[in-house]
């Protein structure tokens, strides 16, 4: 793949996985060089072993022939070499020379036991000659031998593998003794035949000395490979560095070009939406006034009085409806310049919440409303005022515009977690979908309806309460029922968190 390609797709794939797989990647090829040149190293090690104890069974082989091939050897008789107690049937055991020195003969077996004595001692190679019918009970096998000897029943021509001597670790090497005419000189008796395989030289040689160069040469390739690992990670560490400053320039110039592009499309979204409500949710009520006063100017001397008096609370109503739809136009158009301040104070949460009902009772008992304060009475709140005033006036405005004659509006409070307090603006009214209050928070989505008295809404209101709750450091919510009615939720601090103690 290439590094643009990873690049685009770093949000899915981040850069730093593809490295980690690059550093994992190369750390598991040195390892696996490092397995590898190790399992060579034993192996190429265990063959020189068994070549040196080969070379000792070969040895051995070759001075039992050569002992075969004379009949044996007569030697002087010492302490180190007494008669042979098993070549006692054989008439010219022990000889005297005519100059009186005194010779025994040495057998095969014989000879090779002394040279094995020899090869320990100058090299420490373990010789033994063995057989699974031995004539001496010295020449007995071991387990190992045993299982070589048995395998050389079956046809094998060598055997070799680890065992321990004496708790140290050997390399052991077997041969098989094939019966010659010169073996049934001794071992006629026990029934050899010529060519039968009937015994075995053991070569063994110690582990230990090879075991220190494998120990040698492994060390040698874990620093050599080490640094070739290290050298790569660190250019890959480097080449990491650089790329990374290479796409953080180039997402910090994407980002500012994304941020740019939807703040423009906000821009225009903000600008579409202001045309949509001056174009008609402020120039239809604007048409109805104009009407009532055109009407009124021209012939209200024959206007019956109670007429009159009907028309002019329809101005009252239509005038109220704009003032509060400019004081939001207003307000709104404010807030997305960044020109109101936000000045939080200490609020006392009933004081402040009576003072919005006032201003939408009269039209609460012109629906036969009824309106419950039940919020805390001794509960502060820590917000802006005017902020609150804004928000609490919209939302029981709207709870009075969808409510059906005769319905409940109610207002109520509880403490929250994180030091807030939550309060609820509940309505016995139509209600909504699902579906559509998921866009009364976004500014993108039109979600103007009628109220139950044929009141006009443009939804600006709620996305004003939203602004501004959020300002204040909380949420706001809806949970609502079709034909049940509609309750918004929303959250400020209880107290200035900034006072707040801190703990540890």
């Amino acid at each position: 793949m290439k590094l643009s390609d990873i690049a685009k797709k770093q949000g899915k794939y981040p850069l730093k996985v593809v490295f980690y797989f690059l550093f994992a990647g190369w750390t598991i090829i040195i390892t696996g060089i490092i397995a590898w040149s190790y399992k060579t190293v034993n192996e190429e090690t265990i063959t020189l072993a068994k070549r040196e104890a080969y070379k000792g069974y070969e040895k051995d082989l070759m001075v039992r022939l050569w002992a075969t091939m004379h009949g044996g050897v007569y030697v002087p008789t010492t302490k180190e070499t007494p008669p042979n107690p098993f070549l006692s049937n054989i008439a010219e055991r022990d000889i005297i020379t005519p100059s009186k020195r005194k010779l025994t003969l040495m057998n095969p077996a014989y000879i090779t036991r002394q040279v094995y004595e020899l090869s320990y001692k100058q090299f420490g190679i373990i010789s033994h000659i063995t057989s699974l019918n031995p004539v001496r009970k010295e020449n007995a096998p071991d387990k190992w031998e045993t299982r070589a000897l048995n395998e050389f029943e079956k046809g094998a021509k060598e055997f070799s593998g680890f065992d321990l001597i004496n708790n140290e670790k050997y390399f052991r090497y077997m041969g098989p003794l094939i019966t010659t005419e010169g073996c049934l000189k001794c071992h006629a008796v026990q029934g050899y035949k010529i060519g039968e395989i009937r015994g075995g030289i053991s070569s063994s040689v110690l582990w230990k000395n090879y075991r220190q160069a494998i120990i040698s040469q492994t060390t040698n390739l874990l620093l050599g490979y080490g640094i070739l690992w290290a050298i790569v990670l660190i250019g890959l560490f480097i080449v990491k560095k650089r790329f990374y400053r290479y796409i953080t320039k180039r997402d910090s110039d994407e980002e500012e070009l994304t941020k740019t592009k939807e703040k423009l499309e906000i821009l225009n979204s903000v600008k579409d939406r202001f045309f949509s409500i001056i174009a008609h949710d402020l120039r239809s009520p604007f048409q109805g006034f104009i009407g009532l006063t055109e009407l009124m100017a021209e012939d209200i001397n024959s206007i019956p009085q109670d007429e009159l008096s009907e028309m002019a609370c329809e101005m009252h109503v239509t005038s109220k409806r704009l003032f509060l739809l400019l004081n939001n136009l207003l307000e709104w158009a404010r807030m997305q310049q960044g020109a109101i301040s936000f000045n939080p104070t200490e609020i006392v949460l009933s004081e402040i919440v009576s003072e919005n009902i006032d201003l939408i009772i009269k039209r609460g008992k012109q629906k036969g409303i009824e309106i419950i304060h039940e919020a805390d009475q001794n509960r502060t709140v820590y917000a802006d005022k005017e902020m609150l005033n804004t928000i609490l006036r919209n939302l029981l405005s709207n709870a009075v515009k969808f409510t059906r004659q005769g319905g409940k509006v109610s207002v109520s409070s509880k403490e929250t977690e994180n030091n807030m307090v939550e309060l609820s603006v509940t309505d016995s009214g139509i209600g909504m979908p699902e579906d559509l209050s998921k866009k009364l928070f976004n500014m993108a989505e039109k979600v103007g309806r009628r109220g139950t008295d044929d009141e006009s809404s443009t939804g600006l209101g709620l996305l004003l309460c939203k602004e501004f709750v959020e300002k204040n450091g909380g949420r706001i919510r809806v949970e609502s029922q079709e034909n049940i009615g509609s309750t918004f939720y929303f959250t400020i601090p209880a107290t200035n968190r900034n006072s707040l103690p801190v703990t540890d």
